[in-house]
């Protein structure tokens, strides 16, 4: 039924895969660089396959963790590429002028995805000719394509998968997230995708990862969803033009274990505030009619500011700090810092002298800034 109605409308070819592959390949970076963000899904007016309830238990996030070391489960996702009819171990990188291509044909590439380029062009054209688009030409294709991907396009033997013939364990029921469409979920693909989610027991946020790893065979997918911890970002523009960054950690429970928490913050919130950090830095100086900061300067401050942090160091106990510097503020500093540290020696802000003196005076700046008043 959503096949027809989007028949009906008269779409120009190549942009229907360029759009595709837009949409399809900057998924695959928001999985890669950690950014989970909550997806909206459209309305479903449509016919739908059976969808099973997702499970969020213990074990089910247990077994999103073992994944990436699950044979039973490659096995089966390797099945899943032969009834695709892409290469066993995933589809390649290809030749790196295909990304030079992508870029000049108006679509980024970012450098930590750009491996998979070749496997984005390939899902857009599978997505594109399973919904709307089932004859075409050579014509009607980005001409840098590989030859490969264009005789896959074009052969209706390899297109037109149907499931007449497919495994057993693909039709025990299909789980997919709420962001999936009706229509796209007749898409072959995510279809097997969707099975393998149900058929493994795993939380319903690892359909992409586990789309993305039967197209390409990339471990990094799977290592990727392996933290059963979730993120939810949400940076909105305030009135003054900043942004305010919340940034949401679900998913705790029973099975969470201390690694997982400082691996989402390691490989995913870090980064994620790094880049916020940045933003605000040039943001301000911009305001204040300074010069951007240089790649460099901006590495300096990233390692004075968060980075500077320990991963044990709160704000609260640079204000600890900044007391007790105030109340002496007749004394040389690093004789203040030598006091702080023989009259606290529970806090272990100052322990070792691991902290820079510019590192400590930055953030003791940042305390001033956040303890003075709106209005002076």
């Amino acid at each position: 039924m959503g096949t027809k109605a989007i028949s009906t409308f008269h779409y120009d070819p190549m942009m229907l895969i360029k759009g595709a592959f837009a949409t399809e390949y900057s998924k695959a970076t928001e999985l890669l660089l950690g950014r989970d963000k909550p997806h909206l899904g459209l309305p479903d007016f449509g016919v739908t396959p059976s969808s099973p309830q997702s499970p969020e238990t213990r074990h089910s996030k247990l077994r999103a963790q073992i994944l990436p070391w699950n044979p039973f489960f490659r096995d089966r996702a390797r099945k899943a590429r032969s009834i695709l009819k892409i290469p066993a171990k995933g589809i390649g990188p290809g030749n790196p002028k295909i990304i030079e291509s992508t870029i000049l044909f108006g679509v980024p590439v970012h450098s930590k995805s750009a491996k998979y380029v070749v496997a984005g062009w390939w899902l857009a054209t599978h997505m594109v000719k399973s919904l709307s688009w089932p004859s075409t030409d050579q014509r009607e294709l980005p001409e840098f394509l590989p030859k490969w991907i264009k005789n896959y396009s074009l052969n209706p033997k390899l297109t037109a998968v149907t499931e007449d013939h497919w495994p057993v364990w693909t039709k025990a029921g299909r789980r997919y997230p709420d962001s999936v469409e009706s229509t796209q979920r007749w898409v072959p693909i995510n279809a097997l995708s969707a099975s393998l989610v149900t058929g493994f027991a795993l939380p319903s946020r690892l359909y992409d990862y586990v789309r993305w790893y039967v197209l390409t065979g990339d471990d990094d997918f799977l290592l990727g969803s392996s933290n059963p911890l979730e993120t939810e970002v949400d940076a909105p523009v305030s009135s003054d033009g900043q942004l305010v960054v919340d940034v949401r950690v679900k998913g705790l429970d029973t099975a969470t274990v201390k690694e997982d928490w400082v691996e989402i913050w390691d490989k995913r919130l870090a980064p994620l505030l790094d880049n916020y950090y940045v933003n605000e830095a040039q943001t301000n100086r911009r305001r204040e009619g300074l010069e951007m900061l240089s790649d460099g300067e901006l590495t300096q401050a990233l390692r004075r500011g968060r980075r500077g942090h320990k991963s044990d160091v709160k704000m609260a106990k640079y204000a600890r700090f900044y007391r007790y510097w105030k109340e002496r503020s007749h004394v040389d500093f690093e004789d203040v810092r030598v006091q702080y540290m023989n009259d606290h020696p529970e806090d272990d802000i100052l322990k070792g002298g691991n902290l820079d003196t510019r590192t400590l005076k930055s953030n003791l700046d940042r305390v001033e800034k956040l303890m003075e008043p709106l209005q002076k």
